[in-house]
């Protein structure tokens, strides 16, 4: 699922939940990094490209059972 956003404009992107935004990491590159929870462990995090504002990278911390998105 995470992979899936990659390519997409962040700004615009509905399948994101602003309500569990942790927090945004200026990276050296330019990019940011904006972190969101999913449960009490797992994290995702979004790499957005600053100019354009498209998702360059996804990935998540935390184990596998705890990151699993079930349908």
């Amino acid at each position: 699922m995470l992979n899936s956003q990659v390519g997409k404009e962040f700004r615009e992107n509905d399948n994101i939940r602003k309500e569990n935004f942790v927090k945004v990491v200026a990276l050296p590159n330019g990019n940011k990094e904006y972190w969101y929870k999913l449960g009490k462990i797992c994290r995702y995090i979004f790499e957005v490209d600053s100019k354009t504002q498209i998702i360059v990278s996804a990935r998540f911390e935390g184990t596998d059972d705890a990151c699993a998105i079930v349908p």
